[in-house]
């Protein structure tokens, strides 16, 4: 029987898989071994009665007598716990929901229209992200870590970023694709333990990076990225969910060596990306479009770009053949400078305060995902 289990929750179910499989087999275990002792004893005791003379006393008949029903109930104790195992690996492989969301957000990047994805900071500003169309949803990590009061680089602690993970994924209905930056691991079993973490809480796709935040400025190795991608997606197929891997190299964004140098080693890493099964290409700081036409041609994974002042019209990155745009910390950047234009009004007793959403709408945005 196939229980279905909400989307919120994949990575519990999987943890109470891997207990229970865990505890099944020592339960198993404990079973054989004690069943195995019994039987050595009682045979010991058999053949020293028959071959040596020994008299076997009513109490030691009763005594294996006992300790047979014993065995044989905890081996179809762990028969049955075999059996919940196996229900259980079903419960954790079977999720619709989450499935259907990860679909979704593959399929977005591969319509006819170039997929705009606005990036969230917190749950209010997701929310308002839906509340104008937004298809699907991604973050920034930028302004993820400076609402907590952090600088941006893998610097604020990983459990804000799953409160604020859960925050915005029970605030939408829409998919959402967390900037995981560059995995907040130091392990590949460090990085899949947080990439499950991130499914348990609902989100379907990640933004994985190849900067290095202990050594500003610098990449990592193009197969140790590769390995993690290739790990991280393992861990996909395993559980079942489709989420999508968008794999990020920052050449150009460092700025790393000349032009040509850059188009070069970018094209190699995002070979290596797609090899080891990366989902979709992120490039900032691609902004030339000879450049894009090339990445497009040789790679053939959706291409996301970031959204600037280059960009004068959004249908040309379409012509181009770019898949998804971003707007990285920009409007959280916009909205900080907006606001601190408002409060200097305010201060100075040259504004006047009319929020265009009244209290009670305001407060009914939440209403649904408090509950």
């Amino acid at each position: 029987m196939i229980v279905r289990l909400k989307a919120q929750a994949p990575y519990w179910n999987v943890a109470r898989f891997y207990t229970l499989r865990k505890s099944t087999n020592l339960w198993c275990a404990s079973s054989i071994h004690l069943t195995s002792t019994v039987l050595s004893a009682s045979i010991i005791q058999i053949f020293k009665s028959y071959f040596c003379g020994e008299r076997m006393f009513m109490k030691d008949s009763v005594f294996f007598a006992f300790c047979f029903l014993l065995s044989s109930i905890v081996n179809f104790s762990s028969i049955a716990a075999t059996e919940q195992n196996e229900e259980a690996v079903e419960h954790v492989y079977f999720n619709p929901q989450l499935q259907e969301k990860a679909q979704l957000l593959h399929s977005l990047h591969r319509g006819d229209d170039l997929l705009i994805l606005p990036n969230a900071w917190d749950a209010l500003s997701a929310k308002m992200f839906e509340r104008q169309g937004a298809k699907a949803i991604a973050t920034t990590s930028a302004g993820m870590a400076a609402i907590f009061g952090y600088a941006d680089g893998q610097q604020f602690p990983k459990d804000l970023l799953f409160v604020m993970v859960d925050r915005i994924v029970k605030s939408v209905t829409v998919p959402v694709t967390i900037d995981l930056e560059a995995g907040f691991g130091d392990t590949l079993e460090e990085i899949c333990e947080t990439v499950l973490s991130i499914l348990k809480l609902g989100a379907v796709g990640i933004n994985i990076e190849d900067a290095d935040p202990k050594r500003p400025g610098s990449l990592f190795p193009i197969a140790e990225q590769a390995e993690k991608i290739r790990a991280i997606k393992s861990l996909a197929h395993k559980l079942n969910v489709p989420f999508f891997l968008n794999a990020r190299t920052d050449v150009f964004w460092l700025n790393i060596g000349d032009k040509e140098t850059q188009l070069k080693e970018t094209l190699a890493r995002l070979q290596a990306y797609k090899e080891a099964g990366a989902d979709g290409i992120f490039v900032p700081g691609l902004t030339d479009q000879e450049f894009i036409s090339e990445v497009v041609q040789k790679i053939p994974l959706p291409l996301n770009v970031l959204a600037g002042p280059w960009v004068k019209d959004l249908r040309t990155l379409k012509a181009l053949g770019v898949s998804r745009v971003t707007m990285g910390s920009s409007l959280t950047r916009e909205c900080a400078g907006h606001l601190e234009t408002i409060v200097h009004q305010y201060l100075d007793g040259n504004y006047t305060l009319n929020p265009s959403l009244s209290y009670s709408m305001f407060n009914s945005l939440f209403q649904a995902s408090s509950k």
